[in-house]
């Protein structure tokens, strides 16, 4: 009994250790990391008056300088607009002309303000600090804000700029001097390239006063030579000013930007990444057995998930607060106030204000741990018993629950056909019921439920109102393509009827390829009878003329015996022409007997090639086998087969090219055969390889040469009818007719 005390005190006592040590741990971490995010932070020291932004001051200055130096030339004030975008005549442009005088009073005066706003902010807060000359290299008069000749004693100054701008206004670079002499000079110069039409990229931020462009001026100094200076004394005065925040300096003449330089440090992200990894050992180190009660049934664990949100986002919005913190430590004004409040040395005051940071961390991070042991429940319940059982809302609301998904099925199911009135009434009664009693848990929640309902059904109206305009552009459309419209688009957004966008345009898509295939079926008709016509004249106009001639009693019996045999073929030739047509059109129509038997295929092919071997000899051509040497067994009706490879044999013997190949490959896969004739044909294929299987339809379209062009047609349909495949390919002059049978 004493050792199993004993052994539930150690494992507690476990669990506190490392409740206490890993916090502990996260912050020592981040505090040896400071030595190194302060490096940094020093390391980015700027002169903010060698950094392109500050130049751009002086360059603006520049701008206010030349208007003092040209009112003193002048002797009399001049606005900003008489010197930058009126001409010697007084002219803002060559087109003056069509702008009234109270236009252009009115665009000098936004001119002048504009350029106010734009130059002189940044221009006068730099001014207390710094000695300026100007003077016009033309006349030689000189302004100044200092009796010394900046010009000659440039060598005493801290800070020294010098440049000139000559009779075009182009800027250029004299003399330069600061902390880092070579980075003023080329940020300088970068300013005398990119921005020499400063006032034009200004001006662009007014845009046009009553069509008045500003784009169209950009002028600026012009034969001056402006020289700018600080001294040291001058620079130690900055540094303790509030101008110097404005630049990024603290009170310590510490160039650091405050916030955002210890923000680019990135110890913000360390400190994200060891409070996530101090919240995921909480969550998922094994400590089960450390502790008697579950994680789920232990009130100081088994957290309100919007109490475990709620110390969440507390701790987010402390983010920019705690790089305050470190920030006032680094830099030392921690230690600085410490002295102040707490009347210690400074060495005593820094290592209080690290302990006392130390233990800052040591909070967020023990949070962290807390928060991980905190969402251990949602490991032992699962997330949706997690969120059933520690959701506040999700237990005191679940009637509200219920009623707003009621409230939304009500509308995604509201007839847009009818009057959506009733229904929307009922959805806003019953909303505004909820709302009452809730309302009545604080002051003036009855007319906060009034004004609340009234806007709900204004805006349930407003969205009904929308769907049903959506409908009726849906409706209009689909009218349109019903009136035989096929090229309607739907450009608008349809809302909650967007996926009938997509159907109509498949119905669209339908209806266009039964246009399409009708319009091509009566062209075939057309074709078909035509070629029908052709076809069977010719052997009927042979058959009457040679019965003419037979009827002349004056002809040798040696030409009536030519003439006898001629009207023999013929009318062969047109038996055979009505036959075929017959067979294909029975096989079309799927009227034909098949008495199916098991075929060796292979052996059936070279059987019609054997009996055909006349005509292929006659026709030249030598005929190569590569068929599978066992039975290849086909369950066929074995004359159809017969016919189908007599018709292909009969075609490659009249139309192949004389003494070439004629190849027949025959290749087995898993549960079909596949035999293909290869011939080269003698005549250039002008017809598309997929129409020759057409009736009617022939290589030879002028139709000089003997046959039906029903032969192909008779195979396909005879293939097709035992369950093959019927395709015709060629290449150049390669022509391929392809099979394909089932198996047994």
């Amino acid at each position: 009994m004493k050792n199993k005390t004993t052994n539930k005190i150690n494992k507690k006592a476990l669990f506190l250790l490392c409740s206490f040590l890993i916090p502990l741990i996260a912050a020592a971490v981040i505090m040896s990391s400071y030595g190194s995010v302060k490096g940094y932070v020093n390391s980015a020291y700027v002169n903010p008056f060698e950094t392109e932004g500050t130049i751009s001051s002086f360059f603006k200055g520049n701008y206010i300088l030349y208007k003092t130096l040209y009112e003193k030339v002048l002797g009399e004030s001049v606005s900003y607009a008489d010197i930058y975008i009126r001409d010697r005549d007084g002219l803002l442009s060559e087109s003056d002309e069509e702008y009234s005088e109270e236009e252009l009073q009115a665009f000098g005066r936004t001119f002048d303000n504009a350029l106010k706003a734009e130059l002189e902010n940044s221009f006068f807060m730099l001014l207390p600090y710094f000695e300026y000359y100007a003077e016009d290299t033309v006349s030689g008069t000189s302004i100044s804000n200092t009796t010394v000749n900046l010009s000659n004693e440039w060598n005493d100054y801290f800070y020294y700029l010098e440049l000139i701008y000559d009779e075009n206004g182009s800027a250029s670079i004299l003399s330069a001097k600061s902390e880092n002499s070579d980075l003023l000079m080329k940020n300088a110069s970068e300013c005398v390239l990119t921005k020499n039409g400063l006032l034009q990229n200004w001006m662009q931020k007014i845009g046009s006063y009553r069509g008045l462009d500003f784009q169209r001026f950009g002028a600026g100094p012009k034969n001056c030579r402006i020289i700018y200076g600080m001294t040291e004394d001058a620079w130690n005065q900055f540094l303790s000013s509030e101008s110097s925040i404005y630049y990024g300096y603290n009170s310590y003449g510490v160039y650091q930007n405050t916030y955002w330089r210890y923000y680019e440090s990135g110890v913000m992200n360390w400190i994200t990444l060891a409070f996530c990894i101090v919240g995921l050992l909480a969550l998922f180190l094994p400590l089960e057995g450390l502790v008697r009660k579950k994680f789920a049934e232990n009130r100081l664990t088994n957290l309100p998930l919007e109490a475990v949100a709620g110390i969440l986002f507390f701790l987010a919005c402390c983010t920019s607060w705690l790089l305050e913190k470190i920030i006032y430590l680094l830099d030392g004004t921690a230690a600085d106030n410490i002295v102040l409040f707490l009347d210690v040395s400074l060495s005593a005051a820094g290592l209080i204000a690290y302990l006392l940071h130390f233990v800052l961390l040591y909070v967020v991070f023990g949070l962290a741990w807390y928060l991980g042991l905190s969402l251990r429940p949602a490991r032992e319940k699962g997330v949706k018993g997690y969120i059933k059982s520690n959701s506040l809302i999700y237990k005191i609301f679940p009637f509200c629950k219920r009623r707003i998904i009621k409230l939304y099925d009500d509308l995604e199911h509201i007839d847009v056909t009818k009057k959506a009135k009733r229904t929307i009434l009922k959805i806003v009664l019953l909303n505004a019921l909820v709302l009452f009693f809730i309302s009545l848990l604080w002051l003036g929640g009855m007319t906060v439920t009034i004004v609340y309902s009234v806007c709900l059904y204004f805006g349930l109206m407003f969205y009904v109102n929308r769907m049903q305009r959506r409908y009726a552009i849906l409706l209009q459309k689909i009218q349109e393509i019903s009136s035989g419209n096929l090229n309607v688009t739907i450009t608008e957004d349809l809302g909650i009827f967007e996926p009938f966008k997509e159907q109509l345009l498949l119905i669209q898509t339908g209806f266009r390829n039964a246009v399409e295939e009708e319009v091509k079926s009566q062209k075939m008709k057309s074709e078909l009878i035509t070629n029908v016509s052709h076809d069977l004249k010719t052997p009927l106009t042979a058959i009457i003329t040679y019965v003419d001639l037979l009827k002349d009693e004056n002809i040798t019996e040696e030409q009536r015996k030519e003439y006898l045999d001629t009207l023999d073929r013929k009318s062969l030739r047109l038996k055979v022409l009505i036959e075929d047509l017959f067979e294909v059109s029975k096989a079309t129509s799927g009227n034909v007997s098949l008495h199916c038997v098991e075929v060796d295929i292979c052996n059936l092919v070279k059987q019609v090639e054997l009996e055909m071997s006349d005509k292929l000899e006659k026709a030249g051509l030598d005929v190569r086998f590569e068929l599978p040497e066992e039975k290849v067994i086909c369950y066929l009706d074995s004359q159809k087969t017969y016919r189908i490879y007599e018709n292909l044999f009969q075609n490659i013997a009249k139309y192949s090219l004389p003494g070439t190949r004629v190849y027949v490959q025959g290749t087995r896969t898993d549960n079909r055969i596949i035999i293909s004739l290869k011939n080269i044909s003698a005549a250039e294929i002008t017809v598309d390889a997929s129409r020759l299987t057409d009736r009617f339809v022939r290589g030879d379209v002028s139709r000089n040469t003997e046959g039906s062009g029903l032969g192909l047609a008779i195979v396909k349909s005879f293939v097709e009818l035992q369950g093959g495949l019927f395709v015709l390919e060629n290449d150049g002059d390669l022509f391929k007719a392809i099979t394909s049978f089932p198996c047994k």
